[in-house]
Formats: structure tokens, sequence, C-alpha cells
């Protein structure tokens, strides 16, 4: 691949702007760079003959000739996306254009230490490389529970991370050492929100805030983009004080521990709830699966502890775009997926609440890519380096 492209800014402008529109035809680049039709077409012939834009498929035809759609080409590069949550390690092989081709999963354990996990994911890295063939492989992107150092690419003591040996880890390092590619580091909720702006529709939004409900409760911000630096957002959000009283935390209420210990202590209190049956009135049993299936059938005392805990995510949403201001909010997280309405019914109180004091509109979603969100946004990481790299 020729990477000896004319100005380093263009080839990066151009592969962003292109990779960001999904696709593009000469005249949106035009309109978009006000760039002369002479310069963009040669900057574009060498990026075409470089391997890096397809031009392969034809667009919508305006009146005449079809306009060519440009893209980015699959196949100038892949990358490999790591998810390191509380339970488990997510790995995908991603594409130049954003498309996951094989992604596998597996478990934390009590015995799972980091120079084991890195082994493991050392060595889906090398099945990974040759499923590419002769597609270059150009990095690994890791998003981890934060908080994190993005300066040394080392984690940090994580709340609630069941594993020990994993404090202070130099996970970039371990990691480019056991399968020998450049490594990039980021705090998961951070590349989720990154992932959605990148590949979920978000590009050019302006600001966006990524609410990662689950385990816990982060906050990713970007801002025109670019991720907000610094960590300290993303688990203080979960810190919020809300509901009136002195202590009592947003996270204390909205995460899959926190509406499983209230379903469980409004049963023991005495609470009906057919789920208590089903299980013969086994307390140990009861999961935050057991919760999500009752407020799915309808369990009165669910549906009661999903709504107070919407109360109070209201107020703590409320609370974060008065601070924050952003256009879009994206609420994501194992708990967003397995309980949507959790999600429809936050949004709806949300709204008005806020229409108080925010002279705008601001977009709500669930956002596009599930709990592929993290993968593609790691993988983005990887992608931004290799184009900022490039020369035209």
């Amino acid at each position: 691949m020729d990477k000896t492209i004319l100005d380093n800014t263009s080839a990066f402008s151009l592969l962003t702007l292109i990779r960001d529109a999904g696709s593009l035809t000469m005249a949106d680049l035009r309109k978009a760079t006000c760039t002369s039709h002479a310069t963009l077409s040669r900057r574009l012939t060498r990026l075409i003959e470089a391997g890096l834009v397809d031009a392969s498929i034809p667009g919508a035809s305006r009146g005449g000739r079809k306009p060519a759609l440009l893209r980015i080409h699959p196949s100038c590069g892949y990358t490999v996306g790591v998810e390191i949550t509380r339970t488990s390690i997510r790995t995908g092989l991603m594409d130049a254009a954003g498309k996951i081709i094989q992604v596998e999963s597996f478990g934390l354990f009590l015995n799972s230490t980091p120079e084991k996990a890195c082994r493991r994911i050392a060595e889906k890295v090398a099945e990974y490389r040759t499923m590419a063939g002769s597609v270059p492989l150009l990095g690994i992107g890791v998003c981890v529970v934060g908080p994190l150092d993005p300066q040394t690419g080392r984690m940090l003591q994580s709340e609630g991370f069941p594993v020990q040996g994993w404090e202070k880890i130099p996970i970039r390092d371990f990691l480019a050492d056991a399968a020998g590619l450049p490594v990039r580091v980021g705090n998961g909720a951070d590349l989720a929100a990154l992932g959605e702006y990148r590949y979920g529709g978000e590009a050019g939004c302006g600001n966006l805030a990524y609410v990662m409900a689950g385990v816990g409760l982060r906050l990713g911000i970007l801002v025109n983009g670019q991720i907000l630096p610094g960590h300290v957002h993303e688990e203080a959000f979960g810190y919020l004080c809300v509901n009136g009283k002195p202590g009592a935390k947003l996270k204390d209420f909205v995460s899959l521990r926190a509406l499983r210990s209230r379903y469980m202590e409004r049963i023991q209190e005495g609470s009906y709830t057919s789920a208590a049956e089903t299980l013969d009135f086994d307390m140990a049993s009861i999961s935050a699966d057991t919760f999500f299936k009752a407020v799915e059938t309808g369990d009165a005392l669910a549906l009661e502890i999903l709504q107070e805990a919407a109360d109070v995510f209201t107020d703590g949403l409320s609370s974060m775009i008065r601070i924050l201001n952003p256009d879009r909010v994206i609420l994501g997280g194992v708990l967003i997926r397995r309980c949507p309405v959790f999600a429809k019914i936050t949004i709806q109180r949300v709204k008005p609440k806020i229409a108080e004091f925010i002279g705008k509109e601001i977009k709500f979603s669930i956002g596009q890519l599930g709990g592929d969100a993290g993968i593609k946004g790691a993988g983005s990481l990887i992608l931004d380096e290799f184009f900022s790299r490039l020369t035209l």
C-alpha cells in the first residue's frame, strides 16, 4: 500500500469525512471541504490508488450520469476491538468500514489474572491474523472499565471488579507484548460513545453524552466527535447525590445490582411478586434476569421498583444535562439492552423536565449498535491513528 499520498491534514480529513458519513459523492465532499474539483479529484485519485477509498459502487442519479459513491475500502486494514468488563471479555475483528467480521467472548473468573487474560486475547488475535490473510492487521483497541490512566494505558482501581490482581495494571503494555501489535486503551463509556458517533449515525451531532447502565453507572462524553480528556467524569456520574437523602447516590438506584437488591428487599419485607412463587421463595436464586422477566410479565412489584428507579434516573440525567448541555444523549449498557422499557419511561419523563431550562431540543435514543458500540469505538481508535499517519 502506498502511504506517501500529498498533505497529511487533507488525507485525514477526507478519510474521516467519508468514514463518518458511511459514503459520499464527489459533490458532497466538495461542499464539505470547499475544495476545487481539480484538487479534490487529484487527492481522491491518490486515495483510491492506495486502496484506502473504494469508488466502485454507483450512487443515485441526479439527472445525468450516476456519481460514484466514495467509501472507506473495507480491506485497507483490519482492527481488533477488545472490551473488558467486570464479568467478561469480548473480542472482535473489524474491517476499515466498521463491519464486525468475527466476535467472541469469554468469562472472567477468580483465577483470571491479567497475564492469563492477555494471553487468551493474544490467541484470538492470532486467529484473526490468519482470517485477515493479506489484509494488514493495524492494531488493537481496548475499552475497559474505568477509571483509567490514558497516558500509560494503566487500569486503576475499578469499583466492583470481582477479580483480584487487576489494580493499576498496565493493560496496554501487557497486551502489546502478548500480541505484538500497537495497542490503544480507553474508558468503556467513552469508546461506546465514539462507536455510536462513528458507526451509529451520530456523526456531526456536536456534543454527545453516553450513559452506560449495567453493573455500575458510567458516563462517556464526546465534544465535537472527540473524547473529553480525563477519566474522572466516567465513574463520577454514578456518585451524583439524588433522592434528597444524604449519601444517596445515583448508582445505588440505577444498576443491575441496585434493582435486584431492591426487589429482594421488598420481597423479604412481605411484598407480593409472582416470581417468588415460581422460584419457591428461594431468595438466593433471584437474579437480575428474574427481575426483568417479572417486568415483562407485568408484575406489579417489579414495575413499581422500575418506576421508582426511573424517577431517580430522571433527576440524575436532568442534572447532567444542566451541567453539560449535550446535543444527544444515548442510554446504553446491559441494563438498557435487557430492559428497554426502562429507557423509554426515563426519556418520557426527562424531556419535559429539561424543557424548563434547556433552550433547544435534545435527541435521546438507546443507540444503534447495542453491545457492539464499545468494540467498534475501540477499533476506531486504531483507524484514527492509522489515518492520521497517512500523507497525501
